[in-house]
């Protein structure tokens, strides 16, 4: 909780966060996960953030991720949570387990290294030593080193025992991606972006021979169980075998059609597992690259891949938000974990208050249950991230406007689409309803705004005055006029009736001289009574506006990032917005002063919404996940 000005109350206000949650397929009944390290004054959490890796622990019975919000650990056999860790302030990108299984590492884009003990969740240390993010982490397998690597260029051996940097070592030309060792600990294997592998005496850190091969970047590296190959995965859609003592391959091809980014190999080490941005794992026989089988159902880009220890199991996880597991043999699918998301894009209340709508770059939509907590529906079609979610005025319908250039309206009750609207070459950046539900305006990077028959889904009026991408759109409360933002700092103002553009043409036509926004409006909304609006600007700015005028009112100062969103609570008495500064500051629509802030998520705040009904306020995050704060004490106190 943060309290800022003068006018700042000394009495303490409690900001409940009510989260929501998704139900594993695991259990009929919501697990006490979104209880777990929530930050001060939380009591819940929708969603378990994104994912980046997954790990077996060395006896199969525990399987950790990193994620955007902490290290989660599950039960292997049952996806029962059993714990979240946290600790690190940005996200995770790796994770290793010690070989006893009682340490977990975990590397993170706050250019640490942490020790975690497993059983009691609790920091056993933190290893500074990197200058960028930490890409890779692997102990070696008697468990006194562990090596890491970052997007310093350098790779870097830590002792264990100590927490101290034994050795860095140099010689790569670009970041580093991935670390692994053999499994007899003499040989230490990294993985650069400039596409070569190093090999390194896993001990002293020497180094032994550099192996070229890849175009791109090389994503992933593992040892056969005889250390006689190593088997590397590329962004150049190949995998390599090499072998380990000569460093000349036995065998590269191209194996997916896009980013080849984990592979592993079987503990038998007779098969080879490679995920894919394809959406798609394979097998491959180790000794002659044949395919064997393909794993399709992931319908995301697949980010990681693991066999269990005994080789029973194979875990991948994607950006789609789930982990599945497969039998190797048969290559169906055994069962699945749920709970992840990608980054909430935009969020949006029913009229009643009751559901939520999230969407994400994930390219779908969540429908929410609020009274119960309970996730209702996924809706399914865009091909690309959804950039704005709103639910019509009487609660029937949900416009979605999505990168793939399409404008998507859903019947909320069944979650069928109803129509796709096609008229846009460019992203669809923005999408919101008339105050009567009959219209639906939409904006674009193709530079223009439309005006849709919300029923029928014809176009009526196509707006095509602006010289620049379209971030932002809002209808006037009495619906008359459309207000729309674009990348080069100018808002219009459209007749919706007849999309002609009206006598007030452009704030920066205007008030040349008067203060404006020097960067992209990304956000734009009417206040309830309808005599101002509000817009917020990549420029760290939230300008309130006289709606009959155009006049600047306010410029609000106190972000330290890009401003993505703001918004008017149901009375209009104060304003919040979000940033990529992680905040959440609270305005008084009177003196422009910022009185409170929330902080929370681990990632950019990218949406906020109030609800209608009753005094909440829904956040969405870079970080995959909604919170939900009762701020009633701050509405009522203004």
């Amino acid at each position: 909780m943060f309290k800022f000005g003068e006018i700042m109350k000394q009495q303490f206000y409690s900001i409940i966060v009510i989260q929501l949650f998704i139900f594993s397929v695991f259990s009929l009944q919501a697990q006490d996960y979104t209880q777990w390290e929530l930050p001060d004054g939380a009591i819940g959490r929708l969603g378990k953030g994104k994912l980046h890796q997954i790990r077996y622990s060395p006896d199969g019975q525990t399987l950790a991720v990193a994620g955007s919000i902490g290290i989660w650990i599950y039960d292997a056999v049952t996806g029962v949570e059993l714990q979240l860790i946290t600790g690190h302030t940005d996200e995770i990108e790796c994770l290793a387990f010690s070989p006893d299984g009682n340490l977990i590492a975990s590397g993170s884009n706050d250019d640490t290294i942490r020790l975690w003990n497993l059983n009691s969740g609790k920091g056993m240390a933190t290893l500074i030593g990197h200058y960028d993010d930490i890409r890779g982490v692997a102990f070696s397998p008697n468990g006194k080193l562990l090596a890491s690597t970052s997007e310093d260029a350098t790779v870097c051996l830590w002792d264990v025992a100590n927490s101290k940097l034994k050795k860095r070592l140099s010689g790569h030309s670009d970041w580093g991606r991935v670390v692994a060792f053999s499994s007899d600990g003499s040989i230490l294997a990294s993985g650069n972006n400039d596409g070569t592998i190093r090999l390194w005496d896993g001990s002293t850190g020497e180094f032994l021979k550099k192996i070229p091969g890849h175009s791109r970047g090389v994503t992933s590296l593992a040892f056969s169980p005889d250390n006689k190959t190593i088997v590397s995965g590329s962004d150049d859609g190949t995998i390599g075998f090499w072998d380990t003592d000569s460093a000349q391959d036995k065998l590269i091809f191209t194996a997916h059609s896009w980013y080849v980014v984990s592979v592993a190999f079987s503990p038998d080490g007779n098969t080879v597992a490679s995920a894919s941005y394809d959406n798609t794992i394979h097998l491959w026989n180790a000794e002659t690259g044949d395919k064997e089988k393909s794993l399709l159902g992931h319908i995301q880009p697949v980010v990681t891949v693991q066999f269990s220890p005994n080789g029973d199991t194979i875990a991948s996880g994607s950006q789609d938000g789930t982990i599945r597991f497969w039998h190797p043999r048969t290559g169906r699918e055994k069962n699945i974990l749920v709970g992840h998301t990608r980054n909430v894009k935009s969020i949006a209340f029913s009229p009643d208050g009751k559901i939520l709508a999230s969407g994400n770059s994930g390219k779908t939509i969540h429908l929410w249950n609020i009274p119960t907590k309970s996730y209702i529906n996924t809706l399914i079609g865009h091909t690309e991230t959804v950039g704005s979610v709103e639910i019509s005025p009487d609660g029937s319908q949900l416009v979605s406007g999505s990168w793939d250039g399409t404008v998507r309206i859903w019947d909320i009750q069944t979650g069928k689409e109803k129509h796709t609207l096609n008229d846009h070459v460019g992203n669809v950046a923005c999408v919101t309803f008339s105050p009567d539900g009959s219209k639906i305006a939409s904006g674009s990077y193709d530079n223009s705004v439309r005006i849709w028959d919300s029923d029928s889904g014809e176009i009526l009026h196509t707006m095509n005055k602006h010289t620049d991408r379209v971030r932002a759109v809002a209808f006037s409360t009495d619906g008359s006029t459309l207000a729309s933002g674009d990348g080069n700092n100018t808002i219009l103002f459209w007749n919706s009736e007849t999309g002609l553009p009206k006598r007030m043409r452009t704030l920066n036509t205007l008030f040349k001289k008067a203060t404006t926004h020097s960067n992209q409006i990304t956000g734009l909304q009417y206040s309830p009574d309808g005599t101002t609006f509000v817009s917020s600007s990549d420029d760290r700015t939230i300008g309130i506006w006289n709606s009959m005028t155009g006049k600047n009112k306010k410029m609000l100062k106190g972000h330290s990032s890009y401003v993505l969103d703001a918004t008017y609570p149901p009375d209009g008495k104060i304003l919040a917005s979000c940033s990529w500064d992680k905040m959440i500051r609270f305005w008084t629509t009177d003196s422009g002063e910022s009185v409170f802030g929330l902080l929370g998520h681990t990632g950019y705040v990218l949406s906020v919404a109030f609800s209608p009904t009753e005094k909440i306020l829904a956040s969405g995050s870079q970080d995959g996940t909604v919170l939900l704060w009762d701020v009633s004490n701050i509405l009522k106190d203004q």
